[in-house]
């Protein structure tokens, strides 16, 4: 089982109360082992919000791996959290000298941002995104 999030959940926006609700998630040891994952290091959230969609919609279930080392996929997701410790979705796109690209899919309500090279360490992540649990009547 995978343990839930332990973090706050109150999104700091007047427009959005919740970003994300933590849940717990069963998952198979094999798809574990399959992909090198620790159970220790996984976690569940429950996605509300529609920044990202419509890769995810709200009440999918996004399985989070928090073993980070501090290097970042590029064209992954990633679970962050702001100043005032609320969970946050971004897609990251790495770039040249060590800038970072956060983008979501609704850039219409969310614009990009550029994280400067030097302030990348002190980006507060929870962890990447691995898998995608969607109810199917959704």
């Amino acid at each position: 089982m995978i343990q839930p999030y332990q973090g706050p959940i109150a999104q700091g926006s007047a427009n959005v109360k919740d970003i994300v609700e933590m849940l717990s998630e069963p998952v198979k040891k094999s798809w574990l082992d399959s992909h090198g994952y620790k159970a220790d290091k996984l976690v569940t959230v429950h996605y509300s919000l529609s920044n990202m969609s419509p890769i995810y919609i709200a009440g999918d279930k996004l399985v989070v791996n928090t073993d980070f080392d501090g290097a970042y996929k590029n064209n992954s997701v990633y679970v962050f959290k702001d100043d005032e410790g609320s969970p946050f979705l971004w897609r990251v796109h790495n770039r040249r000298g060590g800038d970072l690209l956060l983008s979501c899919e609704r850039k219409d309500e969310y614009p990009d941002e550029t994280i400067p090279a030097n302030e990348v360490q002190d980006l507060d992540v929870v962890g990447a995104i691995v898998r995608l649990v969607r109810d199917p009547s959704s």
